[in-house]
Parts: C-alpha cells; sequence; structure tokens
C-alpha cells in the first residue's frame, strides 16, 4: 500500500476517465445522474492527484535543499578535517622532534608500572630500543637502581600527588649524574589517575678527587707512550699551574649552549721522551676545559659523560679540529705535531675525513702536523689536542 499509495488516486482518475469516454462513444449506458457522478468522481481524482503531485513537488524540493546543505556542510567538513589533519601532523612533527632532543628523560607509565611511552633519551640511558621498553614492566627493562624511586613514591602518585626528588645514578657506563626527578599523575574527568609521567633531568657530576699538584717543569712519566708529560699550560696563555675546578653540576642545555658559542678553552701539554734525542720537532696534546661564570674553568669529567649521553661529542671534536687548524694556520713556523682523542661515535662519522682534507687544503697545512687517535678507556674523557698557542708558550713547556 505505501508503494502505490502515491499512484492510486491518479490510478482512479484515468480509470473514471476511461469508463466515461466509453460510455459517451460507445455504451451510452449511464443516466445522466450517473455520468454526473462519474465526473464529479473524476474531477475529485483529478484533484487529488494534482494535490498529490504538487505536494512530492514540494518535498522534492526540500529534499533537494536539504542534499545541498549537507553537501555544502560536508564540503566545509571535509575542509576542516583536512586543515586538523595537516594542523596535526605539523603538530605532531614539532612535538617530536621537541620530544626527542629536549636533555629530559620523558616516559608514561600505567598504574601498573607498565610503560606505555617513552622519548629517546629515557632509552638511552638504557642502551635499549624501542621494542625492549614499550608495553613492558619498569621492572623488566630498569635496574633495581632506578626503579625504587618510582616504586618508592608510587602510592603518594597514584593519589594524585606530584612528587619532586633529587638523587645520584649512575649510568650504563658507570658515570654519576645528579638527577632531579618529578613523577606527574594523569588523571581522567572523575579524578582518577589512570598514569604517570617521569621526567629526569640529568647533571654530570665529578667524581671527588685530589688534583695533581706538580711544579712548572716537573715531569710524569707516562706509561702509555713511553715519555713524560709536563703540566698543562693554557693555550695563548703563560705556563700556569692548572685550570679553576668547577662545579660539579651542568645541564645539558648549557652544553649544547657552550659547543654553539664555542665557550671552551683548550691547555696544551707537552710530551717529553724519557731519552733525550736529536729531533726538533715538539709533541703536544690538549686538555679541554669548559668556561663557566666568574672565568671558572669546569673539568672534562664535569661536561664530557654529558657531551657522549646526548650524542654530541662529533660536534665538539669537530670544534677542537677546526680550532687546531686554525691555530696552525697562524702558527706556520711552530715545528710541532699534535695528538688528539677522538671518540668512537666521531669515528663513525663518514665525513669527517672530508672535512679534516677541505680544512687542511684551505689553510695549506700539512697532515703531520697533528695525529688522530681513539680515545682509549682508561682515559676517555680526557680530550687531547696538541697545541701550542705561540712561540713563547711552546718554549715555557706549553
Amino acid at each position: 500500500m505505501n508503494a502505490i499509495k502515491p499512484y492510486l488516486a491518479a490510478f482512479i482518475a484515468l480509470l473514471l476517465a476511461i469508463v466515461s469516454i466509453a460510455d459517451v462513444f460507445f455504451l451510452d449506458a449511464l443516466t445522466e445522474l450517473g455520468q454526473l457522478a462519474l465526473w464529479i468522481s473524476l474531477t475529485v481524482a483529478a484533484l487529488i492527484s494534482m494535490l498529490q503531485i504538487i505536494r512530492m513537488e514540494k518535498e522534492i524540493s526540500n529534499i533537494s535543499e536539504q542534499l545541498t546543505a549537507t553537501k555544502e556542510r560536508l564540503g566545509n567538513e571535509i575542509k576542516h578535517r583536512l586543515w586538523a589533519e595537516k594542523t596535526v601532523s605539523e603538530t605532531k612533527i614539532k612535538s617530536q622532534i621537541i620530544d626527542e632532543n629536549i636533555p629530559v628523560m620523558l616516559a608514561y607509565f600505567n598504574p601498573d608500572l607498565r610503560c606505555r611511552y617513552h622519548n629517546r633519551i629515557f632509552r638511552r640511558w638504557f642502551g635499549l630500543t624501542s621494542d625492549q621498553i614499550d608495553g613492558r614492566l619498569l621492572e623488566e627493562f630498569a635496574n633495581g637502581e632506578f626503579a625504587a624511586g618510582i616504586q618508592n613514591n608510587i602510592g603518594e602518585i597514584l593519589l594524585g600527588k606530584t612528587v619532586h626528588n633529587e638523587r645520584i645514578l649512575k649510568s650504563t657506563k658507570g658515570f654519576p649524574y645528579i638527577f632531579t626527578e618529578q613523577y606527574i599523575p594523569h588523571l581522567d574527568n572523575r579524578g582518577k589517575t589512570t598514569g604517570f609521567y617521569t621526567l629526569h633531568t640529568p647533571r654530570a657530576q665529578e667524581k671527588n678527587r685530589a688534583p695533581l699538584k706538580t711544579k712548572t717543569g716537573d715531569t710524569v712519566k707516562s706509561a702509555e707512550s713511553g715519555k713524560t708529560s709536563e703540566s698543562p699550560t693554557k693555550v695563548g696563555m703563560n705556563t700556569q699551574q692548572g685550570a679553576t675546578p668547577a662545579k660539579t653540576g651542568i645541564t645539558a642545555a648549557r652544553i649544547t649552549e657552550a659547543i654553539e658559542n664555542g665557550e671552551f678553552k683548550l691547555y696544551c701539554q707537552k710530551i717529553a721522551a724519557i731519552q733525550a734525542s736529536g729531533s726538533s720537532t715538539a709533541h703536544y696534546e690538549i686538555l679541554i676545559r669548559m668556561s663557566e661564570e666568574e672565568n671558572n674553568l669546569m673539568p672534562p669529567g664535569s661536561f664530557l659523560p654529558l657531551v657522549d649521553q646526548f650524542g654530541m661529542m662529533p660536534k665538539l671534536d669537530r670544534w677542537i679540529i677546526n680550532y687546531i687548524i686554525q691555530w696552525l694556520s697562524a702558527h706556520m713556523d711552530a715545528n710541532t705535531v699534535f695528538y688528539l682523542n677522538i671518540a668512537r661515535d666521531t669515528l663513525r662519522d663518514r665525513t669527517l675525513p672530508e672535512f679534516i682534507s677541505e680544512q687542511l687544503q684551505k689553510t695549506k697545512i700539512a697532515a703531520a702536523s697533528f695525529v688522530l687517535r681513539l680515545s682509549c678507556p682508561m682515559r676517555k674523557w680526557i680530550w687531547k689536542m696538541p697545541m701550542p698557542s705561540s712561540k713563547k708558550c711552546a718554549n715555557s713547556a706549553a
């Protein structure tokens, strides 16, 4: 009935019209009253059909307008969705860049201490890949010392409290760091803790040790090379007894700024043979220090572990190499051979030989003027590169 209802009135009108025509031209069986009733019925059926047609046209017009409006709305929604997807993609890229490069160990854990997210610095601290951390319990990939800080405070964290802490942890390479820790709970709309974020901000810490005190010109035997090393002297300055001890802590952001601005001091240390030789060539190695406020200098043990931790050794190596070559170009008459201990990450850089070759060609410096060596485990954090700053410095056992 619903299917034939729109066409019923038109069908009746057509049927009555056929009956009327047949009666007028062929049958002539109806009386005048019957013909009147037939014509009235035909007129009513025609009117009903016309009303249905008008109504259907109006409905079609409304539906067409609705479809047009829906089409425009969908078009706008598609535009907004594409814009939103583009914005989200750009934001995701920016967030990933920031997340992967901030000097903070960032991770997210469920209440059961299962890791659901971590950044690059976090996995580099443990020396693991993403698959070895994602979805795993804290105790499965972290040592007891690191996990203890979270496990001891998990009660307060699940109650919605933000916990701040500071302690000393050792990296996988055995270097101590002062960690500023923050545990931030993640609350849902009902105020229930569904997880928590962990932020660990490391600062390098140098082990306490007494400085080696020697008089100017005294020598110390070097078992490694069969030579002796004299007291270090700052490049470009007169003979000194050593650098001023620096503070024990420093942030990675400060290290990055120092590399960008070249805020380092190079101290040269002469290497003399135990037995006198006829060679007039002087041999030197370089010790690096980082500048601090009030003209203090930071020893390598305070910042080089952090430089290595965040993968900035190749950049620092290039700065030192460039500095040495530029010094040699300004002192062409210096009869010296310089030595530089290169980090393993730097040796993996395949563009390093090309970089050194270009610098040597530009300055016309002989390649034999300095030697690159892989830093040995016993002296891993001592950067050396021979380089007296002047003839006066060279003569004063720089």
